[in-house]
């Protein structure tokens, strides 16, 4: 239920949101090819978005496995281009850092024997794309 937009500025997948993109809203789902709705903006609209950091942190695990069920989306350049962006928020210390500079939880090791590395875990959703 937010502001109107003609369909070709708007998504039908519920997850753009989450980025600040307007989405379809629920009752006109089903017409969405109809009205040449796309499911979701391309790479280079997603990758801007997540640069200017436009959603929340609190978001950020279900935005993280979002942009993972569109992954084939992105190549490599945009993921060049987003490792040196500072779009993970750390909840420790409230701040954002690249994803370079930390390690992402595979469940694999045990992380907690080592406090001088910057571990975060947005759970198993979220990997694909994080690790990517």
């Amino acid at each position: 239920n937010g502001p109107l937009a003609k369909p070709c500025d708007c998504y039908s997948q519920i997850g753009c949101s989450l980025l600040g993109f307007p989405v379809l809203a629920s009752e006109y789902q089903s017409y969405s090819s109809t009205f040449g709705v796309k499911p979701h903006p391309n790479a280079d609209a997603i990758v801007e978005q997540i640069r200017l950091r436009s959603f929340k942190a609190d978001n950020a695990a279900e935005m993280f496995s979002f942009l993972s069920t569109i992954l084939s989306s992105f190549n490599r350049n945009h993921f060049v281009q987003l490792s040196g962006t500072p779009f993970i928020p750390v909840s420790t210390s409230n701040n954002w850092v690249r994803p370079v500079d930390v390690f992402f939880n595979s469940g694999k090791f045990e992380f907690s024997k080592f406090p001088m590395f910057k571990v975060i875990d947005f759970g198993a959703g979220a990997r694909p794309f994080l690790q990517a």
